[in-house]
């Protein structure tokens, strides 16, 4: 589970979020955090481009920039690239 405060810190960034639906089948999505919200009677929402989902839900989140970085091999600072003079 995700609190507030961590999800605060993604808002304006492009993320991957993985939640559990209301029939709790996983579902993921890449979309932009819009808002952290409370909504009276149902507790904390993440407000997403594509939908609002509720916090206690929300599995997994993480900007597309750190997953992006963890794939590519020039991201631990070595790099093959050749300049040529």
């Amino acid at each position: 589970m995700v609190t507030m405060s961590e999800a605060k810190r993604f808002v304006g960034q492009v993320c991957s979020v993985s939640w559990r639906d209301r029939e709790g089948v996983p579902v993921s999505a890449e979309s932009r955090i819009h808002a952290v919200t409370y909504m009276p009677m149902y507790g904390p929402y993440l407000v997403l481009d594509m939908d609002d989902i509720r916090l206690d839900c929300v599995t997994d989140l993480r900007p597309l920039s750190e997953i992006r970085s963890a794939e590519r091999p020039e991201a631990s600072g070595v790099s093959d690239v050749r300049v040529a003079v």
